[in-house]
C-alpha cells in the first residue's frame, strides 16, 4: 500500500498529494470505501478531471471493487452512496469471484446483507467453490445473517431446496 491510499483518512492530506497513476488511484479509491472515508471517497468521485476512477474497477493489489470492499467490512454509508448515487453493479465479482453479497455474508455484516437483499442483489451466487449465501453464513455461524437470507431471499432458498431433495 502507498502513502498516497493511506492518507485517504484524511481528507486535508489526501488533497495535499497530487498523483497521476490511474492505478495508484484505483487503489487509493478502493481503499478508502474499504475503510469507510465517505469525505474522501466523495471527493475523489467528484473530482473527475484529476482522477480516473472506475466505479466497478477492480484495484490491483487485493483485486476488490469499491463495492466488494464497503460490503465486505460493513461500511453500509459506502455500500449506499456508491448504489445510490454512483449506479455501481451490485452484483460485480472481484478477482475472487465473490459478489459483495457473498463477502457481505463471509464476513458477517448483517446491515450490509440486509441493505443488499433489498437492493435486489442476485442471492443465486456462489464462490470458487460453488458455496451459495446461505451455505456459507451456516459455515460462518452468522444466525443473524442466515435469518436474513432465509426472510428476504426465500424464493431462490425454497427452489434450492426442491431441486436438492428432489434426488432424493
Amino acid at each position: 500500500m502507498t502513502a498516497f491510499c493511506y492518507a485517504t483518512k484524511y481528507l486535508s492530506i489526501f488533497q495535499l498529494f497530487h498523483c497521476a497513476d490511474p492505478v495508484l488511484q484505483q487503489q487509493a479509491f478502493v481503499y478508502a470505501c474499504e475503510n469507510g472515508y465517505l469525505d474522501t471517497v466523495k471527493y475523489i468521485l467528484a473530482n473527475e478531471s484529476y482522477f480516473i476512477i472506475d466505479i466497478n474497477g477492480i484495484d490491483s493489489i487485493h483485486g476488490e471493487t469499491a463495492l466488494t470492499s464497503a460490503a465486505g467490512h460493513g461500511h453500509i454509508h459506502i455500500v449506499d452512496y456508491l448504489i445510490t448515487n454512483c449506479d455501481a453493479d451490485i452484483d460485480r465479482i472481484n478477482s475472487k469471484q465473490m459478489t459483495p453479497l457473498l463477502l457481505a455474508v463471509k464476513n458477517g455484516m448483517w446491515s450490509c446483507v440486509d441493505y443488499l437483499l433489498d437492493h435486489q442483489a442476485s442471492i443465486e451466487h456462489c464462490d470458487k467453490q460453488n458455496r451459495t449465501c446461505l451455505i456459507i453464513a451456516a459455515s460462518e455461524g452468522h444466525l443473524a445473517v442466515l435469518d436474513s437470507l432465509l426472510e428476504k431471499g426465500n424464493n431462490f432458498i425454497f427452489e434450492w431446496m426442491n431441486e436438492l431433495f428432489s434426488f432424493v
